[in-house]
C-alpha cells in the first residue's frame, strides 16, 4: 500500500483500502483514522470510514464535521448519531427526522425511541411524546421520567 501511495498520492481508494487494512490486520487505529480522513478529504463515500471518522471527530469536539459525515450516508448508525448531534446542538426539529429514520433500521432501539420522545417533549409535541412512551412500554422498557414529564 505504501508503494501505491508513493505512486498516486491523490487516489482516495488507496487511502481508504490502506486505512481499512491498517485497522483490520494491524489494529493501528491512529494510522487508520489518519488514512481514512485523507480518503474522505478526497471526497470518497464509504459508510464504514464515515462511521469511524465521525466517532473520532466527536471525540475531538468537531461536532459539525461529524454531523456532515453522518448526513452523507443512509445507514443504521448514521441517523442515530446525527439525531444525537442535533440534540446536543439543541436543534430538536432536525433531530426528530433522524431518529425516525434510525427507527426504520432499528425499530426496537430503545435509545432512539427515548431520544425521539425527549425531542418531541422539548418541541412541545406532547401527543407524539406520549405515543413514544407507549411504544417504550410495548418494548418492555418504559421511561418513567419521560412519562412523568408528560403528565
Amino acid at each position: 500500500f505504501s508503494n501505491a501511495l508513493k505512486c498516486d498520492k491523490t487516489n482516495p481508494k488507496i487511502y481508504l483500502l490502506f486505512g481499512k487494512w491498517e485497522l483490520e490486520t494491524k489494529n493501528e487505529i491512529e494510522k487508520s483514522i489518519f488514512l481514512l480522513k485523507k480518503a474522505i478529504e478526497f471526497n470518497i463515500v464509504d459508510p464504514q470510514a464515515y462511521e469511524i471518522v465521525s466517532k473520532r471527530y466527536i471525540e475531538e469536539g468537531e461536532i459539525e464535521k461529524a454531523l456532515n459525515l453522518c448526513l452523507k450516508v443512509d445507514t443504521d448508525w448514521s441517523h442515530f448519531r446525527a439525531g444525537l448531534i442535533y440534540q446536543r446542538l439543541e436543534q430538536h426539529d432536525l433531530a426528530v427526522p433522524q431518529f425516525q429514520a434510525d427507527l426504520r433500521f432499528n425499530s426496537n432501539r430503545i435509545e432512539s425511541w427515548d431520544s425521539l420522545g425527549y425531542s418531541y417533549l422539548i418541541l412541545g409535541r406532547i401527543m407524539a411524546a406520549k405515543q413514544v412512551t407507549e411504544e417504550l412500554r410495548k418494548l418492555g422498557k418504559p421511561d418513567i421520567a419521560l412519562e412523568n414529564k408528560i403528565s
